[in-house]
């Protein structure tokens, strides 16, 4: 088994939001007011449960149905550490819509020293 190729992939800041909606960063801000505006003052249920108690018909808003609100939710929920209460991930999702590059748990990415350049190692063969 010999070790794995190092490849040099060109990566600008944008494309790794490639699965995000392009919605302006006012909308991601409201989906969150408005989630956040359906939690119980007491909320102790694990966040993934307690977005699947969420009136999301009430949560939709403008154009958007509430089926997109939710999915738009759950992509954002998964940037974001998730061990925690749907209350409490809400103060790092307000975060990440103004970086909305940023990834929880895809942190570790060695960066070449080129700018846009980043390392990946393969899968070995």
């Amino acid at each position: 088994m010999g070790k794995p190729n190092l490849y040099i992939i060109n990566l600008c800041v944008f494309i790794v939001i490639i699965d995000m909606p392009d919605w302006p960063e006012a909308d991601f801000s409201e989906l969150l007011r408005r989630i956040e505006d359906q939690l119980p003052a007491k909320d102790n249920l694990k966040f993934d449960s307690r977005a699947a108690k969420l009136d999301w018909n009430v949560v939709q808003f403008n154009d958007y149905s509430a089926s997109e609100c939710f999915d738009v939710w759950s992509r954002i929920s998964k940037r974001i550490r998730r061990f925690r209460t749907l209350n409490e991930m809400l103060t790092d999702a307000k975060d990440w819509v103004s970086k909305p590059w940023t990834n929880f748990y895809r942190g570790t990415k060695k960066v070449c020293c080129m700018k846009g350049v980043t390392l990946v190692k393969s899968v070995p063969t």
